[in-house]
C-alpha cells in the first residue's frame, strides 16, 4: 500500500500472510512488525470498547507493542492513531498495484 506522492517521498505499508508488516521509505526498510487484529475490549478489559484495533508486536520477541483503531474500504486502509478526533492523527494507505 501506498501513500500519495504529494509527500515528497514514496512509503508503503506491506501486510504478510504471515502475520508480519513492514514499512518501507523511498522503497528501504524501515521497520518491521509483527500484527494481530483483535476486539479493543481484548486489550482494555471495558466489554463496551466493541471495535477491533490492528495489533502492531515487536518483529523478535512479539510482544505487543502498540494499537490502532483502523477502517478497510475496497481501495484504502485508513489507521487511526487518535480516536478523538476524525482528522489528527488518520493515516490513509492506498492499496498499491
Amino acid at each position: 500500500m501506498k501513500t500519495p506522492a504529494t509527500e515528497g517521498y514514496n512509503r508503503q505499508l506491506v501486510f504478510a500472510n504471515d502475520h508480519h508488516l513492514e514499512f518501507f521509505k523511498n522503497n528501504l526498510s524501515i521497520k518491521k512488525y509483527g500484527y494481530d487484529i483483535f476486539q479493543e475490549s481484548a486489550i482494555t478489559l471495558y466489554p463496551e470498547d466493541s471495535s477491533n484495533v490492528l495489533v502492531f508486536k515487536d518483529y523478535t520477541s512479539g510482544t505487543y507493542y502498540a494499537y490502532v483503531h483502523f477502517s478497510v474500504c475496497s481501495d484504502t486502509l485508513i489507521l487511526n492513531f487518535q480516536i478523538t478526533s476524525d482528522i489528527i492523527g488518520r493515516e490513509k494507505w492506498a492499496k498499491g498495484l
